[in-house]
């Protein structure tokens, strides 16, 4: 057995192509300032998203440098007290406030390396895709869409 200080990792493992049907396993690891990496064994992790759909004005806004727009999601949505902070596992939440810390009181001049969110995403994609699943099955739902029906 592991002590309290070891952190649970998810990674999915694909059985079908078309990537809809995962094994989630559970794997311990100590390691805390590693990202979590859902989607381990498909490094390629892509969302179409429609046309039309609002774009970001952090990310799609060209004046800004890669670091900058880092800076700016991380204090939107990653950082504990932001105004719109995702539901993310501590340790991708650990993982880019690290980053965000060093980016932040370093004269460093690297970019950011724009897959730095691709945990983060897949991530939320999962718990997105479960939780509906879910709410599909609740009676709230089941009792919803027989009265549309009828």
């Amino acid at each position: 057995m592991k002590d309290a200080g070891t952190i649970a990792t998810l990674e999915t493992e694909d059985i079908r192509k078309d990537h809809k049907l995962s094994i989630i396993r559970l794997n311990i690891d100590d390691d805390k300032s590693k990202p979590l990496n859902i989607l381990s064994d498909n490094p390629t992790f892509h969302i179409d998203l429609p046309s039309d759909i609002v774009q970001s004005e952090i990310v799609f806004n060209d004046a800004l440098t890669p670091n900058i727009k880092f800076k700016l999601l991380v204090e939107k949505y990653i950082l504990n007290n932001s105004q719109f902070a995702l539901n993310l596992s501590n340790q991708n939440r650990f993982h880019l406030i690290q980053i965000y810390n060093t980016i932040k009181h370093s004269c460093n001049l690297q970019q950011i390396d724009y897959r730095v969110f691709n945990s983060c995403s897949a991530e939320l994609y999962t718990l997105m895709h479960d939780n509906f699943a879910r709410f599909k099955q609740s009676d709230v739902y089941m009792k919803y869409c027989k009265s549309v029906i009828h």
